[in-house]
């Protein structure tokens, strides 16, 4: 086999770096539209790019008014971590959120008044049971998922360039 020369070996060198940043470029790329997208496109609940997010999910109307006359419905907050993406969902309990507002809530009573509520059957006894569902898990943890699959990728193309 006929030896390769030195100028060969130099393109086909440039030409292996600069494959390598099109490929770093476009994984910049990836990550800087996921990550617009995401704060854009992200549910009600997770528009806060750092901090605490809230969301409330209606679970059924009630015989209640708020203190202003308003309507008022039982429902449960759902309480989202964010730095950019949500990373953390948990449930913040009950509530009592205002109809036709979807921010505006009061805290359930204390125990002794509500158990007052409950027997004039203003309220529900007991409590329906409730659970985050797999849409509030899936976005409270997708950006985990995120990083794990470009943290995949920018390995692959690590081990691919040596």
């Amino acid at each position: 086999m006929k030896p390769r020369s030195a100028g060969y070996v130099r393109r086909w060198a440039s030409y292996d770096r600069s494959l390598g940043k099109l490929r770093m470029k476009r994984a910049l790329v990836l990550v800087v539209t996921t990550f617009v997208v995401a704060a854009s496109s992200a549910s009600a609940s997770a528009r806060t790019l750092f901090g605490e997010g809230e969301s409330l999910r209606h679970i059924e109307y009630v015989n209640l008014r708020g203190p202003s006359g308003e309507e008022l419905y039982l429902g449960r907050k759902v309480l989202f971590q964010n730095f950019v993406l949500p990373y953390s969902v948990s449930d913040g309990g009950y509530v009592l959120g205002v109809v036709g507002n979807s921010r505006a809530y009061y805290p359930l009573p204390n125990p002794e008044k509500l158990k007052v509520l409950q027997s004039r059957g203003q309220l529900p006894n007991p409590l329906p049971p409730w659970e985050l569902s797999f849409y509030d898990k899936f976005i409270g943890r997708w950006s985990w998922l995120l990083f794990c699959v470009i943290f995949a990728y920018l390995v692959k193309t690590h081990l691919r360039s040596d």
